[in-house]
């Protein structure tokens, strides 16, 4: 079956896996929608973007101002943006 046409529900055991295994299968583009993103996940997504950059994926992420984050935020997005 294609896999667009099927779906799963995760919890928080099992979502980071699957997540993690759809945006390295990325070929274009990903949107992530993650307005409470603490910097202990952006530590965990960070490799991963990064590597999806050097294959000219295309990356967002919307979240809240960085400034309304923990301090450590900002200086993480910052190794992401440069």
């Amino acid at each position: 079956m294609n896999n667009l046409l099927s779906s799963q529900l995760y919890d928080n055991e099992t979502f980071y896996s699957a997540f993690s295994t759809d945006l390295r299968n990325a070929k274009q583009s990903v949107v992530i929608e993650s307005p409470f993103i603490t910097t202990k996940r952006m530590d965990v997504l960070l490799p991963v973007i990064c590597r999806l950059r050097q294959k000219d994926v295309r990356v967002i992420v919307n979240m809240r101002d960085p400034l309304e984050h923990d301090t450590e935020l900002p200086h993480r997005l910052s190794i992401i943006l440069n």
